[in-house]
């Protein structure tokens, strides 16, 4: 998305305010962000006191699940960050976010760790810290309220409904076309026939509905975005839109989410929440419990059956937490609050990666934001420009590596020091919830240390150490016997670049050109990046910034990742990628003006270039959106999940006994059996040498006692292995007829098949 070249600073100037007794005007900032988040502050302390109560007194109230998951969103990490006194609300936000997020990371570890489960009793914590933390906020922004007070002119009258009304008329009738849009997707959804999804994917079954939502969100995120001051409550809103069709189509279909790992998730938190404990030598994931600790609080305190409640909003959730943090990094890059917002346009439209759905990875992800905001923050990285290029990099980084940045103004001594602490319990977190995120994070933090923008030039070692302490003496379970082949990723990146692109583009022919769609559009997000980048290099801070943008791709010189370290090294960079694209765009379009003109004709150019660039941008947005449909839902027809693959889940349950193994056909599996983690044991069948040669040459084991099939696995044959469409149903009427399994369920999507006595 472009912007225009003139545009207002990230920080504007602050409205002169009376001069106090030394004859300088006062800093009201501070005062301006406790003012607009005192609301917020309140409502985190009632639901520090109300969400545990009602948990334990289990009181079926309207809406418990959503007041459990904003006290995980705002507690006790609000009152914290508020506490810090940051004279910037988004820097703020997004360590509130993070602060809860790993507040309840270590205490879902420390809980696991001692034995001690009592999830609800364990909530009750966080209600002291937070009114501590509010405590402390409130004690130190009093001076500056009543500064802020003090400078508001007496005497002005307070301004009526109709004055409100219409000073936010434009802002209400985005909103309402935006709930138009929002209801026209939903309208699509409803007849959308997903049991059609083959090698084109998702976009091909969306109607005239969809693409109706696809545009008025479009036509109302490029005028809030173009405004004099950019609408924040409209872009906001279009973000939720762009992210309900974007990410969660497929799953508002089937009322499901599309993301069979998301149900693995399911049952380890439900075996957390029945046993107090992780099983040990049953999955590596095991060996960092914490978000499986803070999910099963979380199940506690909604007062929920199991996590599958949090299954299909969980990628509209994650775009709404990442926000702050994005809009903080996107603010550092371009210096403009309307590039920051394009950025995150850029971000939300390029994330086909289908990494931010209920799991660790994206818990993680949001406090490594919040980490990389709060340092470019602090870096004041673009403050100034410099006359010298690349050919001076030597020189500027041995001047880096002895240089300790300026704080950022209303920001003391103290108070950094403050973040600095806060700063290393969020790497804390990272480090014990997830295995990948901490690699990243070693290597941005590194980039901050290197290019001397940084205040804490050794917190890259203190993760290292974290991660080093954590894999050694926590992850014990995970690298035991495993460690030739961990240690075997390291160095080869050509191997890891294999796995995670090559080996992928296989199957249908047709489906396989549609990954390079995959392939490309990720690849024009990089090469637009570092355009950008190229054209900021003469800002000092500009090798920060590409630092921060290329070091993801560090992931790829120690592991593979099971063949997925290629799209988390996107995922990683497209935070600082999206918004370098949007200075590459801007630098790109941008013309100068043209004189000779009069007045009046001036005006009627300046309009219908306004109007031709408005009809472009929404045109632009409104195709990126159909790329992202296309590229996220390209595995639609293998990966949604059905009713009748959960029914048939449920049916399993009700008849397994210990020892009873299911088998499917190898390659894929689809839902997961999800529960009873350690009694669950699958058993990968050779369908070739089944039809051949009969139930026993399937497996090396025994037959398993029961069989699942699906319509995934089918489509998965289809466009990965080659197969013809309907191998699964005949393999397993093969079985049926030959005496050896009867149907226990059936519909059109699952079957269900126990072996006969």
């Amino acid at each position: 998305m472009t912007v225009p070249q003139r545009d207002q600073p990230a920080t504007p100037p602050r409205r002169r305010a009376e001069a106090g007794p030394g004859g300088t005007a006062p800093d009201l900032r501070h005062a301006r962000v406790w003012t607009r988040l005192r609301p917020l502050l309140l409502l985190s302390l009632v639901l520090a006191l109300t969400v545990p109560a009602l948990a334990a007194l289990d009181v079926d109230v309207p809406g418990r699940p959503l007041l459990a998951v904003a006290f995980a969103v705002l507690v006790p990490g609000l009152p914290l960050a508020m506490a810090l006194r940051l004279p910037d609300l988004l820097v703020t936000l997004a360590l509130a976010v993070a602060t809860s997020f790993t507040w309840a990371l270590l205490q879902g570890t420390l809980v696991l760790e001692v034995g001690y489960w009592h999830p609800v009793a364990s909530s009750w914590p966080a209600v002291p810290v937070a009114a501590a933390g509010a405590f402390v906020a409130w004690r130190r922004s009093r001076a500056s309220v009543r500064e802020l007070r003090a400078a508001v002119a007496p005497g002005r009258p307070p301004r009526s409904a109709r004055d409100l009304l219409r000073a936010r008329a434009t802002t209400i009738c985005g909103l309402a076309v935006l709930a138009l849009a929002g209801g026209s997707w939903w309208w699509g959804t409803r007849s959308l026939p997903l049991q059609d999804a083959g090698a084109l994917g998702l976009l091909p079954l969306v109607g005239w509905r969809i693409a109706v939502a696809v545009v008025l969100t479009a036509v109302v995120a490029v005028l809030a975005l173009r405004r004099p001051r950019p609408d924040q409550v409209l872009l906001v809103g279009a973000v939720v839109l762009v992210a309900l069709v974007g990410y969660t189509t497929a799953a508002a279909v089937d009322g499901l989410t599309s993301v069979p790992t998301a149900w693995v998730h399911v049952g380890f938190i439900q075996y957390v929440s029945e046993n107090g404990a992780v099983p040990l030598g049953v999955d590596a994931r095991f060996s960092w419990p914490a978000f499986w600790g803070a999910g099963a609080q979380l199940v506690a305190l909604a007062g929920v059956p199991d996590a599958r409640s949090f299954l299909v909003l969980a990628p509209v959730f994650s775009a709404l937490v990442d926000l702050p943090a994005l809009l903080v990094i996107g603010r550092a890059v371009t210096r403009t609050r309307r590039g920051a917002w394009a950025g995150v346009g850029v971000h939300l439209v390029a994330n086909w990666y289908q990494q931010d759905y209920f799991a660790p990875q994206t818990v993680a992800f949001t406090t490594y934001l919040a980490v990389l905001a709060t340092l470019l923050w602090m870096s004041r990285a673009g403050d100034e420009d410099v006359r010298t290029g690349w050919r001076d990099l030597p020189r500027r980084v041995r001047t880096a590596l002895v240089r300790l940045p300026d704080l950022p103004a209303g920001v003391g001594v103290g108070t950094s020091r403050a973040v600095g602490v806060l700063l290393v319990v969020l790497v804390a977190g990272i480090v014990v919830g997830h295995q990948l995120t901490p690699i990243t994070l070693v290597l941005a933090l590194l980039v901050f240390a290197v290019t001397g923008r940084t205040r804490y030039p050794v917190l890259w070692l203190v993760a290292a150490l974290a991660l080093a302490g954590w894999f050694s003496y926590g992850a014990t379970d995970f690298w035991r016997g495993h460690l030739a082949a961990l240690l075997g990723d390291v160095g080869q990146v050509g191997s890891s670049v294999g796995s995670g692109v090559t080996q992928r583009l296989t199957g249908d022919v047709t489906y396989q050109r549609s990954q390079y769609v995959r392939v490309a559009w990720s690849g024009l997000l990089l090469a637009f990046g570092m355009i950008g980048a190229w054209s900021l290099r003469r800002r000092s801070g500009a090798v920060l910034l590409a630092g921060l943008a290329l070091a993801p791709f560090g992931i790829l010189a120690v592991q593979s990742y099971g063949g997925e370290g290629v799209i988390r090294c996107f995922l990683f960079a497209s935070p600082v990628l999206a918004p370098l694209a949007v200075v590459a765009l801007r630098a790109v379009s941008s013309t100068p003006e043209r004189g000779g003109a009069g007045r009046a004709g001036a005006r009627h150019v300046s309009a219908r270039t306004g109007l031709v660039r408005v009809a472009a941008l929404v045109v632009a947005f409104s195709l990126a959106c159909a790329v992202l449909i296309f590229t996220r839902g390209l595995n639609t027809a293998f990966e949604r999940t059905t009713p009748g693959q959960v029914s048939a889940s449920a049916t399993y349950y009700s008849l397994v006994q210990p020892g009873d193994a299911i088998g499917y056909p190898t390659g894929f599996l689809g839902l997961l059996p999800y529960q009873d983690v350690t009694s669950t044991v699958g058993t990968e069948l050779d369908v070739d040498d089944c039809v051949a040669d009969g139930i026993a040459s399937c497996t090396d084991d025994d037959p398993p006692r029961f069989i699942v099939l699906s319509a995934t696995q089918d489509s998965y044959g289809v466009l990965v292995q080659g197969r013809s469409a309907g191998w699964v149903w005949r393999f397993g009427d093969s079985l049926v007829a030959g005496g050896d399994y009867r149907v226990l369920e059936a519909d059109s999507s699952a079957r269900l098949l126990e072996r006969t006595p």
